[in-house]
């Protein structure tokens, strides 16, 4: 129910206490109809508040708002919080107004966290209520069943731990914020290295090493050598996986779905469900175990999702795949694995 943290360990000058204590909540737009938005007074979206830990200034939206309402304003120092989400891992993100916005609003899907005294400076509050005992704490309160809320009454209850000091708080702040200025740097280089591979496996894929003649051919021009092909030609067997509702506990084997196929073409074997060995619907289950170097491939999902693929690589135990899942055998005496999955890396995906 609170942050499970000793009051023996809380280092000297720091503070515990229940939200209550020192603040109160205010909720968002309210009586608003679909016609009230896209012009009017800003107010900060859902998503600005999910996305990021401080809000960004640039990312509003317009809601009209009549001089007799009675809305809650956002002020600086305001700690945001979102209601609800589809699962309780998700419910009351947080996000800081860490500078003066002016005149403007909340979304209806959030609430407002506001101090009676500067207890918790902004900055320093952005990283505390977006930490991983805070989260705890919030998932605990997150209640439903299709889609998961957080009471403001569950939320005021919260304990947490914080350095009194002022100072200490900066000091913390400025910390994190190297490290975030580090993370941003470091995914640009990534971000500068993905393009630059990408352009040289444009290279690699249609010229390859070393070739002075060329041909044309129906998917452009190729070395002399090279062959352009269907990929029938290529697959000795093309199969879905089975259709059942799975399990979350360990109950015979692990199942591979569309969701353990990341966007570089690799197998995340960290969230998986399961199934029986002996299917009580009688299927044969042993139709469905994968063996070394099969090709998983994504064809039924969303547009994104469709045609993401991989190398399957045993590491000792059986798994088997789901229905939208296609496995193919490929012929080997044609093509490699590794370079098939590479190939049909984006933006070659199979759609």
């Amino acid at each position: 129910m609170i942050i499970a943290i000793e009051k023996q360990n809380i280092p000297k000058g720091w503070r515990q206490a229940k939200l209550k204590d020192f603040g109160d909540t205010f909720g968002g737009l309210s009586g608003k109809k679909r016609g009230d938005f896209g012009h009017g007074k800003p107010y900060i979206p859902y998503k600005n508040v999910f996305q990021n830990s401080h809000i960004d200034k640039e990312f509003i939206s317009f809601v009209d708002i009549k001089e007799t309402e009675r809305q809650n304003q956002v002020q600086y120092g305001d700690f945001i919080f979102t209601t609800s989400s589809e699962t309780p891992q998700e419910v009351g993100m947080s996000s800081v107004v860490d500078g003066d916005m002016g005149e403007i609003y909340l979304n209806s899907f959030c609430f407002i966290f506001r101090q009676n005294k500067d207890y918790i400076q902004p900055r320093f509050g952005g990283y505390l209520f977006r930490s991983r005992e805070f989260r705890k704490a919030i998932t605990k309160y997150a209640k439903g069943s299709t889609r998961f809320n957080l009471s403001k009454v569950d939320f005021l209850q919260i304990e947490i731990v914080f350095p009194e000091s002022k100072k200490e708080q900066q000091n913390i702040a400025e910390i994190l914020e190297a490290v975030d200025r580090k993370i941003v740097k470091t995914a640009q280089i990534i971000a500068t290295t993905e393009k630059l591979k990408k352009g040289l496996m444009q290279q690699l894929f249609t010229r390859g090493i070393g070739h002075t003649k060329f041909k044309k051919t129906g998917i452009g021009i190729i070395p002399q050598e090279w062959r352009a092909v269907y990929l029938d030609e290529l697959i000795l067997l093309m199969k879905s996986g089975l259709s059942r509702k799975l399990s979350n506990q360990d109950i015979g084997l692990p199942v591979i779905r569309s969701e353990n196929i990341t966007n570089n073409n690799k197998l995340n074997l960290s969230n998986l469900k399961y199934w029986y060995v002996k299917d009580p619907q009688g299927a044969d289950t042993g139709n469905y175990v994968l063996d070394d170097g099969d090709i998983l491939v994504n064809f039924i999902n969303s547009l994104a999702q469709i045609g993401k693929n991989c190398s399957f690589k045993t590491d000792g135990r059986k798994y088997i795949y789901t229905t939208n899942i296609l496995r193919l055998k490929l012929d080997t005496s044609k093509i490699l694995h590794d370079y098939f999955t590479n190939f049909m890396m984006p933006p070659r995906r199979m759609i």
